[in-house]
């Protein structure tokens, strides 16, 4: 190949990417500045996450710990819900961070082929510390709750999917705090999910057929709007069955979006996708609580 390597630098150098593995850059150096370029690599800096720099070098100050940024400052916003309701949210939201941690290495598996191989950690940060603040969340305002879960995900995920899982909390907050009624609440809780749902698809730029969690967002917001006039029990049953419907769906989609978009091998697709099957896991569960509890 008539290579002749003139630097080499290892480390961390995309650590957002979590993902199994290297990752190789070559610089190809221009004949006529070839001094210039090295001058530069070579010449000291203070960036942090370069190698060589002085922040490298141990230092014998002592290093103060930075804690968490605390979080659950928010007002309570919105209407008011009753001590059955607040109690259903609640059950609700800690089971889906349940089944979702208990998922997690299934998760990292779907994502391995076509992605970082991370997705069920990253889930699992969200569940872990969602759990960890439930006792202090507002649910008795329903707004409040989608908008901690919105900086939990935005702090704890990092990447894309936490900026799109903070997207979709946000857009449910900002449409919960906008209700005045105080009855009707599967029809706000459908109005809420198609708001967020319509935003992730506006900012992600993924639609249905994409081979991504949105296949099995749509179909959940579909059918929960489609069936809005049967009964409570119709509705768990008939989101829970369209939902995992979707998800098995992208088997046979070809990614076009996101990491996966760029694999071409075919035997990397011959699972659901990722972000799809813990839509599908959540739904489950949030269904399977639905049911149980009688109002």
């Amino acid at each position: 190949m008539n290579i002749e390597p003139l630097r080499v630098y290892a480390g961390l150098l995309m650590t957002s990417l979590n993902s199994s593995g290297v990752h190789i850059t070559l610089l190809k150096l221009p004949e006529n500045q070839k001094s210039l370029f090295l001058d530069c690599l070579d010449a000291p800096t203070t960036a942090p996450k370069w190698p060589g720099c002085v922040y490298s070098v141990p230092t014998e100050r002592a290093r103060k710990i930075v804690q968490d940024k605390v979080i659950l400052t928010t007002k309570r916003i919105g209407i008011e819900i009753t001590a059955e309701l607040q109690s259903l949210l609640k059950q609700c939201l800690k089971s889906a961070c349940e089944s979702i941690i208990q998922q997690e290495s299934h998760l990292n598996d779907l994502d391995r082929g076509c992605g970082d191989g991370d997705t069920g950690s990253t889930l699992k940060r969200l569940a872990a510390k969602t759990l960890a603040y439930l006792d202090k969340f507002q649910f008795s305002h329903p707004s409040s709750v989608f908008h901690e879960l919105a900086d939990i995900a935005e702090q704890e995920m990092g990447g894309a999917s936490g900026a799109l899982y903070c997207l979709f909390f946000t857009s449910i907050n900002t449409e919960l705090a906008s209700v005045t009624e105080k009855h009707g609440w599967p029809y706000i809780w459908a109005r809420a999910f198609r708001r967020s749902l319509n935003h992730l698809m506006k900012y992600g730029k993924a639609k249905p057929g994409d081979r991504s969690l949105i296949d099995a967002l749509n179909a959940t917001c579909e059918t929960f709007e489609n069936n809005l006039h049967k009964p409570l029990a119709e509705i768990y049953d008939a989101i829970r069955i369209a939902t995992w419907q979707a998800c098995e769906s992208t088997k046979n989609m070809k990614a076009r979006v996101g990491r996966a978009s760029y694999v071409k091998q075919e035997q990397y697709f011959q699972n659901v996708d990722a972000g799809a099957y813990a839509v599908a896991v959540c739904v489950e569960t949030i269904t399977n609580v639905l049911k149980g509890l009688k109002l």
